[in-house]
């Protein structure tokens, strides 16, 4: 009985102390949160990570006291712990930046510098969103320590990417460094505070010739800079160490209205570079210089006259059409082409021979550009002047003026191709039937086919060759077994 009742005991007493093990391990609701971490389901993970940010949330949430260094203190108990899993620890370092209290700095630290380089990123994030001076002085203090070069680049990009006024004077003294890394980084740095001090003292590098071989960097990134100096920009232009410098610093001078814009664009436009060029015509069409542009046109390159066709835009009415004449004078074929498609827009009377010269001209592809701007032209002028060829006693005006009709709604035009088609001159006959062709409808082609059943044979058969081509595509059945039968 007695050694029953020993048994009894000792049963009891390792049950009451399984239970308050059990009370210790998983009384606390974020120790059962981390440990559900462990789960190979991704979908219990997925739960325990949602559980911590609302665990994190509602501990420290408005009126909760001391809730934020309470959740920081439970946090970082479990991100020192052996058995937390590397997952739940990632998530921990995320909720520490979060949080976001003095306490963690210390701890984090030690992280950023540990083996697990996921950990560790996750470690050096959450410094650069915590805020507090302490931050920065431990920051300091790994990039004093760092062994390896891309450590102490990491730090010191943490360090700039908090963005703090007081580390100004840490990365001014940088600039002077014969350490490329910290003198580098201390540039970005500056340039991501972006304040009139630390744009000055990038300028003031720049001009001493103390940025070494950072000078390329310290244009770059003055460049984005609204507060940098006139001064700095013209000197950019002047002595820039990469083109696209010199091209940056000439929009800024130009966007600001500089005194010396205008002559820096004719300047550019005469220099030797032609990307320089190129682009100083952009700029000026772009910002209604167009009258710089119009000066130095007789210098064209073909390049530049395709640059300028393609921002007519920018000049008023004729002043593009004459533009346009003029690249059709001095270009290559292709700047001709496009030139004669732009007359199609910005073409007066004034272009009307000029374009129907090149329609019946035995280049291909010019004529194609002139028909292009025939078909598109503005106004009644075209219809007037094709008008005029048909009715003039120029054989060659008049079939220049029933192909033109292909392209253009020219008034009474089908009366007057069928006027020809009942004549004599085969000639002009072909020429009508080919224009006809395009334009023809159902009622035109019966039309036809009466001219057809009554026309001399060499006619009938020209007619009936255009009607056999052109019936399938828009004749009705019925005049499709009329036009068949011929």
């Amino acid at each position: 009985m007695n050694r029953g009742l020993r048994y009894s005991s000792c049963s009891l007493l390792w049950l009451i102390l399984a239970a308050v093990a059990w009370s210790m391990h998983h009384g606390s609701p974020l120790a059962g949160i981390i440990e559900r971490f462990n789960e190979e389901d991704p979908a219990l993970q997925y739960e325990a990570r949602r559980e911590l940010a609302k665990y994190v949330a509602d501990g420290t949430a408005p009126g909760v006291e001391n809730g934020a260094a309470n959740v920081t203190r439970q946090l970082l108990n479990f991100l020192s712990k052996n058995g937390v899993s590397r997952e739940a620890k990632k998530y921990i370092v995320r909720d520490l930046a979060r949080v976001g209290t003095s306490d963690a700095v210390e701890p984090l630290a030690k992280v950023i510098t540990g083996k697990d380089a996921l950990i560790a990123e996750a470690g050096r994030q959450a410094l650069e969103q915590i805020q507090g001076d302490n931050v920065s002085s431990v920051l300091k203090k790994l990039i004093k320590g760092a062994k390896e070069t891309d450590d102490r680049q990491n730090y010191l990009r943490t360090l700039a990417n908090r963005r703090e006024s007081s580390n100004a004077g840490y990365f001014r003294l940088g600039l002077k460094s014969s350490d490329t890394v910290y003198a580098k980084e201390s540039v970005l740095a500056l340039s991501l505070l972006g304040d009139g001090g630390s744009v000055k003292a990038l300028e003031s590098a720049y001009k001493k010739g103390s940025s070494g071989s950072n000078k390329n960097l310290i244009e770059n990134e003055l460049l984005r800079a609204d507060s940098v100096s006139d001064n700095f920009l013209l000197s950019v232009y002047e002595n820039a160490g990469v083109r696209p410098n010199r091209q940056a610093a000439l929009v800024k001078l130009v966007d600001r209205g500089h005194s010396q814009s205008d002559n820096l664009l004719r300047s550019s436009l005469a220099d030797g570079d032609s990307d320089l060029r190129a682009n100083a015509m952009r700029i000026a069409l772009s910002k209604d210089k167009g009258y710089i542009v119009r000066s130095e046109v007789e210098n064209f390159s073909n390049d530049e006259w395709r640059i300028l066709l393609n921002n007519l835009s920018g000049f008023e009415g004729k002043g593009a059409e004459g533009l346009a004449h003029k690249a059709i004078d001095s270009g290559c074929a292709g700047v001709q082409v496009q030139a004669l498609r732009a007359l199609g827009v910005y073409g007066t009377g004034k272009s009307i021979d000029l374009l129907l010269a090149h329609f019946s001209s035995d280049n291909k592809e010019l004529k194609q550009a002139a028909t292009y701007a025939i078909a598109r032209f503005p106004g009644s002028a075209m219809n007037s002047a094709i008008s005029t060829l048909f009715n003039s006693d120029s054989a060659d005006n008049k079939a220049l003026a029933i192909e033109a009709m292909a392209y253009r709604n020219v008034p009474n035009a089908k009366n007057r191709l069928f006027r020809i088609v009942n004549g004599e001159d085969m000639h002009l006959v072909r020429e009508a039937l080919q224009t006809l062709s395009v334009t023809a409808d159902e009622e035109d082609l019966y039309r036809l086919l009466f001219l057809s059943r009554r026309s001399e044979e060499e006619k009938s058969k020209i007619i009936n060759g255009m009607l056999k081509k052109v019936t399938p595509q828009i004749g009705s059945r019925e005049l499709q077994a009329k036009v068949a039968a011929l």
